[in-house]
């Protein structure tokens, strides 16, 4: 039995390691029964029960290992375990929907008329889808990733559907116009404007646009142009003005002081006013453009009560007649602006606006913006050249040159190294840099 004890053994052995697994029990037994008594004749039989037992095992062991290592893949990719119901895959680079507000399904051309970003990904746009027919600036956007996804926030309530449906009505017409805080907070005003007057309503949300509360609506003056803004969730003004002869606006400011009711401040004339700014819930600026006396604001200490004429310097010859309208002054901090133009001049103050000190740009660059005292950026619209300053726009330097351009309307830098800027119609609406203006990439801004 020496013979077959050894050809035993190696058969056990084989077949386990053939399995990866212990041979079955009780093989010896079963192998024995199949070997005849006659000697000389029982070798060839044991030779051919292994080789049964082997491709039976064998099969065996290839199924179970099979099933073992079968997978499901889903439609949208991605693996999950049997007997799991597979989800979809999120898609790179989109962002969910927040809120009741959002519009369902993919979205198509977004052009955007007016950028506010809080930060390199967080910031708030007004602007207009391919298939909006409310006209300009009438959507608001939000993004969370950088300007690539904007998700439409505007007011969806039945009061702004009736506030857009009757800019329909005969000799009506509808504006907005809106101001951003920071990342979650944000107002936009409604405004009807028929032959006569205006009816106002400013829309509120404290959660980025996921949520809007209606304030009181008002009877306000006819107007062609607003400016809106708030300090904080109470104190807000708003500022509408109609054209009554050339250079001549009737202007009026609105106020209010727990962000609902407004009531009127002062109904007076003034020369292209171009924006309103507060910085406290006491000391605001309005900012203007007279043909004689060129760029000026107006200041009020008292919340808008009383305001006082405050000439800036007035432009070197070389610039006088540029045409530079000035824009509402941005307030770094509580003692540091600028007052951005439209033509290669400035002004800033480091004394919270009571004295202002005249900038001047390179070339025909304009279109400033600041993150900090010493930190800027300016653009040739013309060019598309961008040049930048360390040292308070005492010097400028080239950086870059955005390429086809037609028209860079604005710059909106968040910090020294990322930026985003618009570029005219018919092209890419959004670039954006994150070295500092150095090199630019476009981005097609998609929205749902």
């Amino acid at each position: 039995m020496s013979d077959e004890k050894e050809l035993e053994a190696r058969l056990r052995g084989y077949l386990a390691r053939g399995a990866a697994r212990p041979a079955p029990s009780e093989l010896e037994a079963r192998l024995l029964k199949q070997i005849p008594a006659a000697p000389g004749r029982w070798l060839p039989q044991l030779l051919a029960a292994a080789a049964v037992v082997l491709l039976v095992v064998g099969v065996g062991f290839a199924f179970q290992n099979l099933r073992a290592q079968r997978t499901v893949r889903p439609a949208g990719g991605g693996v999950v375990s049997p007997g799991i119901t597979p989800t979809p895959s999120a898609t790179v680079g989109s962002t969910p929907a927040v809120g009741p507000t959002a519009s369902s399904g993919a979205g198509g051309t977004l052009g955007l008329s007016s950028i506010h970003m809080v930060s390199a990904n967080v910031g708030w746009a007004t602007g207009d889808t391919d298939n909006h027919v409310n006209g300009p600036n009438a959507g608001v956007f939000r993004t969370v990733d950088g300007g690539i996804h904007w998700q439409t926030v505007t007011p969806r309530d039945q009061q702004w559907v009736d506030i857009v449906a009757s800019s329909t009505q005969p000799q009506a017409s509808y504006q907005t116009t809106a101001h951003f805080l920071d990342g979650e907070r944000a107002w936009v005003a409604g405004i009807i404007t028929t032959t006569t007057d205006s009816t106002v309503t400013v829309f509120s949300t404290s959660d980025g646009g996921a949520h809007w509360q209606a304030g009181a609506s008002f009877r306000a003056i006819q107007s062609a142009g607003a400016y809106l803004d708030f300090v904080d969730n109470s104190h807000g003004w708003l500022l509408l003005e109609v054209h009554q002869a050339m250079q001549i606006d009737r202007v009026a400011i609105y106020a209010t002081a727990d962000g609902s009711h407004w009531r009127l401040l002062t109904d007076n004339t003034a020369c292209n006013i171009d924006g309103l700014t507060f910085n406290s819930d006491s000391a605001g600026w309005t900012s203007s453009a007279c043909a004689e006396t060129g760029p000026s604001v107006a200041t009020t200490h008292d919340g808008g009560r009383t305001w006082h004429a405050q000439p800036l310097p007035f432009p070197p010859p070389s610039v006088e007649s540029c045409g530079c309208d000035s824009f509402a002054p941005i307030f770094l901090s509580a003692s540091i602006g600028v007052i951005p133009t439209n033509g290669p001049i400035m002004f800033m103050t480091s004394d919270a606006g009571r004295n202002w000190s005249l900038r001047r740009l390179p070339a025909r660059a304009a279109f400033q913006d600041f993150v900090d005292a010493t930190h800027g950026w300016a653009v040739d619209p013309e060019t598309g050249t961008v040049y930048s300053t360390s040292d308070g726009a005492h010097s400028w330097n080239p950086v870059s040159t955005i390429p086809n351009v037609t028209n860079v309307p604005q710059l909106d830098f968040v910090d020294q190294s990322t930026g985003f800027a618009l570029r005219g119609p018919g092209k890419s609406p959004l670039l954006k840099t994150i070295d500092g203006g150095h090199t630019w990439h476009e981005i097609q801004p998609t929205y749902s």
